[in-house]
């Protein structure tokens, strides 16, 4: 299987990187899948330090679901 991934840093996270206050967004980007599905996806890091892919969400009542797994 193909997998193409496209990521770029944030200039921001980068730029104020071991400040006390920087941004949560990492990276942001894009998956291919065998040239056939093409996703957006974000790099998230948490006020712990954990990073975590963002896969895209649809909101149904209130509630945030996620539209793709890996």
């Amino acid at each position: 299987m193909k997998i193409d991934v496209k990521l770029s840093l944030d200039k921001e996270f980068v730029d104020n990187y071991g400040k006390k206050e920087h941004s949560a967004n990492v990276a942001s980007g894009w998956v291919e899948l065998e040239s056939a599905i093409k996703f957006p996806v974000r790099v998230l890091q948490s006020k712990e330090s954990v990073a975590f892919v963002k896969y895209p969400q649809i909101n149904k009542d209130g509630n945030w679901n996620n539209v793709l797994f890996p």
